[in-house]
């Protein structure tokens, strides 16, 4: 088999780019030398749900005479789906020439389309998950813990239990009140050998609900301060994925090669 020899660093320069009608996307292109082959990561984003694409891959050598690789296999040609680190790998020790200097790969969206809204017989039909809220449902978790977290968590386990507990501790706080102004009522009506087992009772209501006030404060600030955060991630990412734009990136990778085949 023949083997690559490492002679002296080239540069290998990374470009992507789409050339089709969708408003999907290919970026952070890269790649490596891996076991004699070279494998390409590149994420597709923007796309649309049931957006299929086909995908085409080539090499542009030093020279200008562009490379087009028939022994890949991966995440090209037809029926890609959109998402993050597609790979494809080039299997060049089957291909009859030699690589040297700096060597652009180009991944281009050839064209897309789009799953059949016509589902198969018995086939289970998927609809689209409803996007995650953003930081404004911060006032729903101020009203009560834990309601703020069902809009902007897609696993509900967290905000249930913020939920359940702070309201039980807030009906805990709101009922040592009302048993804090029955108590002091009694203790005004009773008589002097009665106050003292009053005022006991008393001093164990305000305990309870300085414990409890305190348990609901750490609840509270806590789902207020996280529902924002959570959510201003969700809209990052919704951001990120929803360019209106085609565009390219660059990426520069370094390595001591010299391809010989």
């Amino acid at each position: 088999m023949k083997r690559a020899l490492i002679t002296l660093f080239i540069s290998l320069l990374t470009i992507s780019s789409a050339v089709s009608q969708t408003i999907a996307k290919i970026t952070d292109v890269d790649f490596r030398i891996e076991n004699n082959k070279i494998v390409v990561v590149y994420n597709i984003t923007g796309y649309q749900p049931g957006e299929i694409f086909t995908i085409g891959l080539s090499f542009v050598p030093g020279d200008f005479k562009t490379v087009n690789p028939a022994f890949v296999y991966g995440d090209i040609g037809p029926n890609v789906i959109g998402g993050l680190n597609k790979s494809i790998v080039w299997n060049i020790e089957q291909e009859n020439f030699t690589l040297t200097g700096t060597i652009k790969a180009v991944v281009k969206i050839l064209s897309s389309s789009y799953i059949s809204a016509q589902p198969a017989d018995n086939a289970v039909i998927q609809t689209a998950k409803k996007p995650l809220g953003g930081p404004g449902y911060a006032f729903l978790s101020m009203i009560l813990p834990g309601t703020g977290g069902y809009f902007v968590e897609e696993n509900k386990t967290r905000a249930i239990v913020f939920n359940v507990v702070g309201g039980a501790v807030l009906i805990s706080v709101i009922a040592s009140v009302i048993e804090i102004g029955d108590l002091n009522k009694q203790y005004d009506a009773a008589s002097p050998a009665e106050k003292q087992g009053i005022q006991n009772e008393i001093d164990n209501a305000e305990q309870w609900f300085r414990d409890a006030s305190t348990a609901y404060a750490v609840i509270w600030l806590t789902d207020v301060l996280w529902v924002p955060y959570k959510g201003g991630r969700n809209k990052a990412k919704q951001r990120a994925g929803s360019g209106l734009t085609i565009n390219y990136s660059e990426n520069r990778l370094l390595a001591g090669y010299r391809l010989s085949f």
